[in-house]
């Protein structure tokens, strides 16, 4: 029983909590519409005198263009929509014929040949309703598919500048949920034509049945459509708030999840777990709110609806006294009206229906509108060259260059070295070889004449193998990983000699399953130097004309190191290769240093070259000389 007691209270205090919760969170919701409000006025303000100046110009909104164009994306399966289309009309055909059924049983036909047709008429309405939810079915479980379809290869197409601005994990959310959001909207279409059809028919037959009704029930429209209006606005902003929580909370489970071995090392599950519950109390409050205001919403539709029918009585009551109408005629006349109700209710439900997804999506909106990555340009991979410098500069902002007017040439066929202090700027050099970014200032020639940005893009990246000191492996086996990027079939051959090459194929035969082991995700059933060595074999079995190198042999174990750097050597051996170290053992024998120092070319040269003029060369060769 004391059990069962503190069961209670302790659910009551959680109840409490949430409710006081919820309040400050409304109350939040109107401060935040207070303040936008109060902003708005002082932007009209500020219009007002702009355009007494002469220097206004107007600002165009796209907020509905924006959201119909999510459509021209994707291949609509029309098709189904006419037949939804069709068959809506249908049922609202049969619905009024349904409706002279009602008037005869009230009138007391209860005759056997009215009720089989009242039986017939039943069975086509539910065949076609059927159908109809059938045909919404598939049409929405295609139009989803096709959404995610093109919002995958549309996240996948942009520049890796769009990727710091908005979160893989956070793109993750526009994949998956965006697109359900989305994916119900065209079948509104031909069920609110439907459902306009359904009113226009209620209407005349109401003023068939009483004039004055009618003309009253005509006058109460504008206050339907007000109602619309508003639901609308109330349901866009509803689902805009839910939306954003939900792509909150995937971002950060998204992120922290891959970040789980991190955090169970600084024993930070506790804190993580409240961060978490702040995220998820957060998307709870959200999804509180909407329920809330979708009840508010309800109560609304359902006092509109009461009101309407007590003043439809007392009119009628009236009209019955006058002689105007008879008592059957008010049955009929209750009964076309209650129709006019539910087309009515039907199309705020279909408006909320695409207000609501146009609040959701509104992120997607933007980030389909965002350009894609250009592969094709002018030209052709040429044959190797050297890689030149002119006066190149770099910032990732405006205001914040992290490279500075650098010139230098990268020999074709040798080994450069870069080296320099952390932000100095070597990795965002080699995001720039890779072309993720374009130079903001200078060029990048490939040998004397050919602008590298004149270069087919894919066809540039083909010719380079990438290895950085942790490298991405994906879930599966180490087959699938080795042969990653790989245009054609790979031979048994291929794939063992590139295995030896990179030291890898010893410890792969060890494995249960050999090439065939799945390695987990982000190869996390393997240790650092085995990932490495994996990720140096997917660089040999693609064969680059030019490699590039980031710390490739940093934080291993001594063993580990020697197995890497015999596998590096053997995999630069005839290549360009531009290598990045802080280990002067892997540099020294380089034909060429180039030294940055807080993005400033400081020394380019030979390693004795290099020695004699730069002061960061010298820091790093008289520590390492001590430390040997």
């Amino acid at each position: 029983m004391n059990k069962f007691i503190a069961w209670i209270k302790s659910e009551y205090n959680e109840f409490k909590k949430s409710i006081s919760e919820s309040i400050t969170y409304i109350k939040e919701y109107f401060v935040e519409r207070k303040r936008k409000k109060a902003a708005n006025k002082i932007r009209k303000q500020q219009i007002k005198l702009a355009k007494a100046n002469g220097t206004y110009v107007k600002e165009k909104k796209h907020i509905w263009r924006k959201f119909f164009k999510l459509f021209v994306y994707v291949k609509i399966p029309w098709w189904l929509y006419i037949l939804i289309f069709l068959g809506s009309f249908a049922l609202i055909e049969v619905n009024q014929a349904l409706v002279q059924f009602t008037v005869s049983f009230n009138k007391g036909d209860l005759y056997n040949s009215v009720l089989l047709k009242y039986a017939g008429w039943q069975v086509i309405y539910a065949f076609v309703l059927i159908s109809n939810s059938l045909f919404s079915l598939f049409a929405t479980a295609i139009v989803t598919k096709r959404f995610q379809k093109v919002v995958w290869k549309k996240t996948i197409n942009l520049p890796i500048s769009t990727f710091d601005k908005e979160q893989p994990s956070s793109l993750v959310s526009r994949v998956t949920n965006d697109t359900g959001q989305i994916s119900g909207v065209p079948e509104k279409i031909p069920y609110s034509f439907a459902s306009l059809y359904g009113i226009l028919g209620a209407f005349v037959a109401l003023f068939r049945i009483n004039t004055t009704l009618a003309t009253f029930y005509l006058i109460s429209v504008p206050f339907s459509i007000l109602l619309i209006f508003v639901v609308g606005k109330m349901q866009y902003s509803m689902n805009k708030r839910t939306q954003v929580t939900l792509g909150t909370m995937t971002e950060y489970f998204a992120e922290h999840l891959n970040s789980v071995k991190h955090f169970k090392t600084q024993a930070t599950e506790e804190k993580e777990v409240e961060t978490g519950l702040k995220a998820i109390n957060r998307r709870y409050h959200a999804d509180l709110f909407a329920g809330i205001m979708g009840n508010i919403q309800v109560a609304c539709g359902s006092l509109y609806t009461k009101t309407m029918q007590i003043i439809l009585y007392l009119f009628g009551a009236r009209e019955i006294n006058a002689g105007n109408l008879v008592s059957s005629g008010l049955v009929e006349f209750e009964a076309q009206a209650s129709l006019e109700q539910k087309y009515m209710f039907e199309l705020v439900m279909y408006w909320q229906g695409t207000k609501g997804p146009q609040g959701a999506t509104e992120k997607l909106a933007n980030i389909m509108e965002y350009q894609d990555e250009v592969l094709e340009r002018e030209q052709d991979m040429p044959e190797a060259n050297d890689l030149v410098f002119n006066n190149v500069s770099f910032g990732y902002s405006d205001n914040n260059e992290v490279l500075k007017g650098l010139t230098f040439t990268i020999p074709k066929g040798k080994k450069t070295a870069i080296i320099g202090d952390n932000g100095s700027g070597k990795s965002t050099l080699f995001k720039l070889i890779m072309r993720f970014y374009e130079p903001t200032k200078g060029t990048i020639s490939f040998g004397n004449n050919i602008e590298v940005d004149t270069i087919h893009l894919d066809s540039w990246r083909e010719k380079f193998g990438y290895v950085l000191q942790s490298n991405p492996l994906f879930a599966g086996t180490i087959r699938e990983n080795i042969t990653y990027g790989c245009k054609e079939e790979v031979s048994d051959e291929e794939l063992i000699n590139a295995a030896k090459i990179a030291n890898a194929y010893d410890f792969i035969m060890e494995l249960p399953d050999g090439f065939d082991t799945d390695i987990g995700e982000n190869g996390s059933k393997l240790s650092g130097g085995q990932r490495q060595r994996i990720a140096i074999a997917r660089a040999v079995i693609t064969n680059p004309e030019y490699l590039l190198m980031d710390e490739a042999t940093a934080s291993l174990d001594y063993k580990a190191d020697q197995l890497i750097r015999e596998a590096c050597e053997k995999l630069m051996k005839n290549r360009t290769t531009i290598m990045i170290a802080h280990d002067l053992k892997s540099v020294i024998d380089s034909d060429q240093i180039i030294v940055l120092n807080n993005g400033s070319l400081e020394a380019c040269g030979t390693p004795e070259e290099v020695l004699e003029i730069s002061p960061t060369y010298q820091k790093y060769y008289q520590l390492q000389k001590l430390g040997s």
